[in-house]
């Protein structure tokens, strides 16, 4: 036969099973009214993805047409006359390099600059014609094939002389070859200088033509 305390165990046991039962049957019932948890949002299948590229224009520069117009120079300064003292040196250079002879030189007579083929006074050889045609005689001498061949007659030589007297522009005017016509030029031209023409009292240059015979001592 049990003692007197052997039914508060079997009392106590009781009590934990009813705590255990209710506390699995709480447990049941929270889970059963729980709410499930709802599946996160595709974004990808709401938003479909869109590789858009944004390209920005090419920016192209185009400068200015400038039109460049130069400054026109200013012109050169015209050059000082010289001084007296400059003048006085003649044709000594000056420092620009210019003979002192063309600074403000007077102006050649347009007489001076001419041709003449007939002047008022005509040029004259030294000795006259005679001193001509004695110059002639003894510097013109008588080409080889020339004497050769016979050749013999007069080779017409143009020449002028200048308002200096200086005989120059040699040149054969009607020849006879055979040597002949070089012969005459070279001796008109080593002449000495004559008495130059004139014309209106100024010496000028005149064109003058003279016969060179051959032989010289016809």
């Amino acid at each position: 036969m049990p003692g007197p305390h052997s039914s508060r165990p079997s009392a106590e046991t009781d009590q934990a099973l009813i705590w255990l039962f209710g506390l699995a049957l709480g447990l049941l019932l929270l889970l059963r009214w729980w709410p499930e948890e709802e599946p996160a949002p595709d974004f990808a299948s709401t938003y479909p993805e869109t590789s858009t590229v944004y390209e920005q224009p090419a920016a192209t520069y185009e400068p200015p047409s400038a039109t460049y117009e130069p400054t026109p120079a200013d012109p050169a300064p015209e050059p000082a006359p010289p001084s007296q003292d400059e003048w006085q040196q003649g044709n000594q250079f000056l420092k620009d390099g210019r003979a002192a002879s063309d600074w403000n030189a007077p102006a050649a007579d347009p007489a001076a600059e001419r041709l003449f083929t007939e002047v008022e006074q005509m040029p004259e050889p030294p000795g006259g014609a005679a001193g001509l045609a004695a110059y002639l005689r003894d510097n013109v001498k008588y080409p080889a094939e020339a004497r050769h061949n016979g050749v013999s007659g007069k080779v017409l030589v143009t020449f002028v002389v200048g308002a200096d007297g200086q005989v120059r522009e040699a040149r054969v005017h009607k020849g006879l070859g055979a040597g002949c016509d070089k012969e005459a030029v070279q001796a008109v031209s080593r002449m000495p200088a004559w008495t130059p023409g004139r014309q209106n009292g100024q010496a000028v240059s005149v064109q003058y033509t003279v016969p060179v015979t051959f032989p010289p001592n016809w």
